[in-house]
């Protein structure tokens, strides 16, 4: 009997010691804050990057300065919005245009935000509460309000994965390899795109050459000028989609395809570069999808977020953005 007792016993504790930590294990990837480095907000000059630098304890040496603008350069947002021409769809000033257009085709509603600048410093990055660690989220939208974007669309959410490359405003946050397969979106001093393989180059010798940022999430759409035929687990399936193109230089596009909805089904990998391919794009890259895909113009979100089962903005680790 006693035997029987000290089994169940046993049993039922060794039970609750599997629950906790499950729980533990669940609460540390999807909810608990790991805070690792935190920038200070609008970190894009030189000396705030060398201070992110310090704190990780890297070699200053590593910070890039020609890859930041100067504050004394820094373009006033509030001079530029005070003369900008703005509407409910478009946005026009000195250095900057955003064109919004809305398309509903064969039961799929996306939006084009079509982006010219002679200013490549305007195309920006930004971490949710200025802060590089896991579980640090916060939605697009308040992201961008934040940083004063004026158009914005989220990020590779960085957070949800333990690895992958992360690079932003040319400060090194992150260095382990993903995947020898994964496809990286590289952001240079220029504003220019391009697509790198992760663990064929070092991204602190590509910050050294020029690079700004840096997104892991992907994968390629389109490389020099050709959409990538690829079939992957997810991206064969309608999904909400977000991705960044660029056309030449200083002109961008970002779409957002809505999905999971009886308004719009969403597009496969194929399908959203084909769009970026019609819209004539050398280089295209897919961002993080699903209810994280979020388009935000002039303090409105445009599109109609949702994951299916809630209808709003998903909280995400980061956002790509134009603004001063």
């Amino acid at each position: 009997m006693q035997g029987w007792i000290k089994r169940h016993i046993w049993t039922i504790g060794t039970t609750v010691i599997l629950i906790i930590s499950s729980t533990f294990v669940l609460l540390d990837t999807f909810v608990l804050e790991h805070a690792v480095v935190k920038l200070d907000s609008g970190t894009k000059i030189a000396s705030d990057v060398q201070q992110v630098v310090d704190t990780t304890e890297s070699d200053p040496s590593s910070s890039n300065e020609s890859n930041v603008s100067n504050s004394s350069e820094a373009l006033s947002y509030t001079e530029a919005v005070s003369s900008a021409v703005v509407d409910s769809s478009s946005y026009q000033d000195e250095h900057l245009s955003v064109e919004i257009t809305t398309h509903d085709e064969n039961g799929v509603v996306y939006y084009v935000a079509d982006i010219k600048t002679d200013t490549p410093e305007l195309l920006r990055t930004a971490l949710a509460n200025d802060t590089y660690g896991k579980n640090v989220t916060a939605t697009t939208s308040s992201i961008a309000s934040a940083h004063d974007a004026i158009l914005a669309i989220n990020g590779d959410y960085y957070g949800f994965r333990d690895s992958g490359y992360v690079v932003r405003n040319g400060v090194l946050l992150r260095s382990s390899v993903l995947s020898s397969t994964t496809e990286d979106l590289i952001i240079d001093k220029d504003g220019n795109l391009s697509i790198a393989y992760e663990g064929s180059y070092d991204p602190q010798e590509a910050i050294d050459n020029g690079a700004v940022d840096i997104l892991s999430f992907g994968p390629a759409l389109v490389i020099d000028g050709e959409a990538v035929d690829r079939v992957t687990q997810n991206g064969e399936k309608n999904n909400p989609r977000t991705a960044i193109g660029q056309i030449e230089e200083g002109h961008y596009v970002f779409v957002v395809v809505d999905g999971r909805t009886s308004q719009s089904t969403g597009v496969t990998l194929d399908a959203l570069a084909q769009i970026c391919l019609n819209l004539g794009c050398k280089t295209a890259y897919n961002l993080d999808g699903g209810g994280s895909s979020t388009l935000y113009f002039n303090g409105v979100v445009i599109n109609n977020p949702t994951d299916g089962r809630n209808n709003g903005e998903r909280k995400v680790s980061d956002i790509v953005y134009f603004g001063y």
